[in-house]
């Protein structure tokens, strides 16, 4: 028998929490890493790039490169968690932020780091192993490499 077998979703239970560390309240996180993946890789690209764009406009010291730079960073952070937890859980990350997106890119970007991009990564390989294997690559059609 041959088996079709779906893409895994990421599951996660976030705990937004207050200065003390008391739980204000949770929200769910659950996409297709599969899906995600070409998004996930754009949206944090820009956000390195808008953090260089800041140092470098640091460095110059003009006041207004400094206000585009930090503005586009901001705009970056906001693409990257409406994309992650969607636009409802976006909105509930940035009223428990205040809308700060220094804050939320400082208290976000760990699980972003630890635990999406590993899964997103993960997803992606197995995407092009699965491929190898239902393909092969001694017919020629997918030319991957181990």
């Amino acid at each position: 028998m041959y088996k079709l077998q779906r893409t895994k979703r990421l599951k996660e239970e976030i705990a937004l929490c207050d200065e003390a560390g008391n739980t204000v309240r949770t929200i769910q996180v659950d996409f297709d890493v599969d899906q995600l993946g070409k998004a996930f890789n754009e949206r944090w690209n820009s956000i390195i790039m808008a953090e260089q764009t800041i140092k470098k406009a640091t460095s110059d010291g003009t006041q207004t490169n400094l206000i585009e730079a930090y503005t586009a960073y901001g705009n970056a952070v906001v693409n990257m968690v409406r994309l992650v937890f969607g636009d409802e859980n976006a909105e509930v990350i940035f009223d428990h932020y205040e809308h700060r997106p220094t804050e939320i890119a400082t208290e976000v970007f760990p699980f972003l780091i630890q635990v999406v991009f590993p899964r997103v990564t993960a997803a992606a390989k197995e995407k092009a192993d699965r491929l190898r294997e239902n393909y092969g690559t001694s017919r020629g059609i997918l030319p991957f490499r181990k």
